[in-house]
């Protein structure tokens, strides 16, 4: 799946698969490509895109922020707060620099209207408890944004949307959020 708008809405599930935080902010892509449509994009570039743009990530880490997005094209230009996109940063540690050791994770109106605990509230408790979380998602290359690389995010790779979010247990063990 190539269509930066279909993936970014897309409703489906998989058996998704053990990744890391840092595993992800080591995909690259190709220079010159940062800010450009992928339609205008050369068929070279595309391709070595495509092998890690859909694939389905599970990723255990921790929540530095999150906040609600403004009106979006994606999203039809709701303006509702429920229509809207939030933004998560994912990283590997709690205490990690949002510019350079995490991805943006994105929690979409779609996917959080079969979700009721989704709420921004409750995930931003998560933040501030620091609770580890184990995120399972779609990767996304999103090339929109690269002026804030190793400023408010680490790579353009992004896990969107996110499909399920777990929290950390003191046994060790992993609950539905």
């Amino acid at each position: 799946m190539n269509n930066t708008l279909a993936m970014k809405n897309r409703v489906d599930e998989a058996v998704w698969q053990p990744t890391t935080v840092a595993a992800l902010l080591q995909l690259t892509w190709p220079t010159g490509v940062a800010g450009k449509r992928m339609s205008a994009w050369a068929p070279n570039d595309r391709a070595q895109i495509e092998p890690n743009n859909g694939n389905p990530v599970q990723v255990a880490g921790y929540l530095l922020q999150v906040q609600q997005q403004e009106i979006e094209s994606t999203n039809c230009n709701a303006a509702d707060p429920a229509s809207r996109d939030y933004h998560g940063w994912l990283s590997a540690q709690p205490a990690d620099d949002r510019a350079t050791k995490s991805l943006i994770i994105e929690f979409t109106p779609r996917i959080r209207a079969r979700h009721p605990t989704w709420t921004l509230q409750t995930l931003q408790v998560v933040v501030r408890q620091k609770t580890g979380v184990r995120i399972s998602g779609w990767t996304m290359f999103d090339p929109d944004h690269p002026d804030e690389v190793g400023k408010s995010r680490g790579t353009l790779w992004e896990i969107h949307p996110v499909m399920r979010i777990e929290t950390a247990q003191t046994d060790g063990g992993w609950k539905e959020l």
